[in-house]
């Protein structure tokens, strides 16, 4: 009689114990639970302009204070085109990403660099449109095309949302084209543009985001970054764009 109570208690203790060992497993550890709900990233919110954004916590974050116009050929507002405030290219805000990765190849790592720039939407533009104006007005910077076509493409950029004929006068391997895709819940307007002594290449993510044009860029390749490191940073700026929210 005693020996088969012995045998019941071991009994359940054993289904106690797998009991207690599953519910483990199926709620997880509740410390490790709190830890997960912390984001590895920082969270930079932009008081005066009401966003916020997350990036990795090992960048390095500077604030930007050479503010200039998008493009060159928009610093002088000497366009009779009356219809579009050309003061929508004029950066407001800036901000540079610094961080480090290792090398493909061999040991050691590389330190790069991610822009992030902010313009005021005046005409609300989408980022299509906005970035469309800029290409026209390079064409005609250039002597590809006169004030007059100007005039005529930028009305029907903004009647229509964008270039609809004669598209080879105005985009060129320094001003392309790009193509649309989707980040999140933000239409992103996706464009590689031609290097310099220091890039082969610089890749542009221009979209319209409250009521502002936010932009982000970095250059790959050439003798300082490898061209490796354009698919890892492609995916870091889509993780910050994804994780854009106003406030």
């Amino acid at each position: 009689m005693i020996k088969g109570k012995k045998s019941i208690i071991v009994f359940l203790v054993i289904v106690l114990f797998f009991g207690i060992f599953y519910f483990y497993l199926r709620e997880g550890d509740p410390e490790k639970e709190e830890d997960d709900d912390i984001y590895v990233g920082e969270v930079y919110e932009s008081e005066e302009f009401g966003y916020s954004i997350i990036y990795p916590r090992e960048w390095e974050l500077n604030e930007d204070v050479t503010l200039s116009f998008f493009h060159h050929a928009l610093r002088e507002d000497y366009y009779s085109q009356r219809k579009i405030d050309f003061n929508t290219y004029y950066q407001v805000s800036g901000v540079n990403f610094s961080g480090k990765s290792p090398l493909v190849y061999i040991d050691g790592e590389i330190g790069y660099n991610i822009e992030k720039r902010v313009y005021i939407n005046i005409n609300l533009f989408t980022a299509r449109q906005w970035y469309d104006v800029a290409a026209t007005a390079d064409a005609r910077d250039d002597g590809k095309i006169s004030s007059a076509d100007f005039i005529r493409r930028t009305n029907q950029i903004i009647e229509e949302g964008d270039v609809q004929e004669d598209r080879e006068k105005i985009f060129d391997p320094w001003m392309t084209q790009g193509h649309e895709i989707k980040v999140g819940d933000k239409n992103v307007l996706k464009v590689t543009k031609e290097g310099d002594h220091r890039y082969d290449g610089y890749q542009y993510y221009i979209f319209s985001y409250g009521r502002y044009i936010f932009v982000f860029r970095f250059g790959y390749g050439g003798p300082v970054l490898p061209r490796e490191m354009w698919h890892r940073n492609d995916n870091h700026v889509k993780e910050i764009i994804a994780s854009m929210e106003l406030f």
